[in-house]
């Protein structure tokens, strides 16, 4: 008895069988692209703020539009929107960016006041 020919791969799969591998470099390199990705978060603007009585820390005009600028504007948003933690990440990465920027630390020294470290915030102010 002849044995039998089995056929392992059809011919309609030897095509999809060529493609795998650029689809799997392809599906990778879009997995490792969106994982390396900066991650932006966007600060939700309180409609009412919880801290009116807080005077925004608004740097001079000579100081300019800095790097920190951007995360003592975001910390101060957060800090009105009840995210004092959150703030209080904000305002110490833009103290660390520009350790003489001097908002950083008022936004900080509110942000203490805020979680009742009313000491801590004398020393920050």
């Amino acid at each position: 008895m002849p044995p039998e020919r089995v056929l392992t791969h059809p011919v309609s799969s030897s095509r999809a069988l060529r493609l795998r591998p650029a689809l799997i470099l392809l599906l990778a390199g879009l997995v490792c692209g969106l994982a390396c990705a900066p991650r932006t978060t966007t600060p939700v603007v309180a409609p009412t703020p919880r801290f009116p009585e807080y005077v925004f820390p608004q740097a001079p005009a000579a100081l300019g539009n800095t790097p920190s600028s951007g995360r003592v504007t975001e910390g101060w948003q957060l800090l009105q929107g009840g995210q004092i933690a959150r703030a209080r990440r904000a305002f110490a990465e833009a103290s660390r960016r520009e350790p003489s920027y001097f908002p950083a630390m008022a936004g900080a020294a509110y942000a203490a006041l805020a979680a009742g470290e009313a000491m801590a915030s004398v020393d920050l102010f």
